[in-house]
């Protein structure tokens, strides 16, 4: 099954299975459309100088792994605060 078979909690937190399938829908959609918009702004980038386009790229190509790296801490978080653990 795709899908974690879990109640949700009192607190109403997602069960970790839907977590993941929707940060995995979010992350494909977020993804494609950040590709597109790089993309598409390169193109306008690529014809000025040669160091503008050094750091537009720079600057690109690590931009997406703040939001990446949030979402997949959302994710993989563990049971919800307040609870025991253990």
């Amino acid at each position: 099954m795709l899908v974690e078979e879990t109640e949700v909690g009192e607190d109403g937190a997602k069960p970790a299975g839907t977590r993941k399938l929707i940060a995995l829908v979010v992350g494909l959609v977020g993804s494609l459309v950040y590709l597109w918009l790089a993309v598409s702004v390169a193109d306008w980038v690529v014809p000025l100088h040669w160091s503008i386009a050094l750091v537009y790229f720079a600057v690109v190509g690590v931009a997406w792994a703040w939001p990446a790296g949030r979402l997949l801490r959302w994710a993989f978080a563990t049971a919800a605060k307040g609870r025991a653990s253990g």
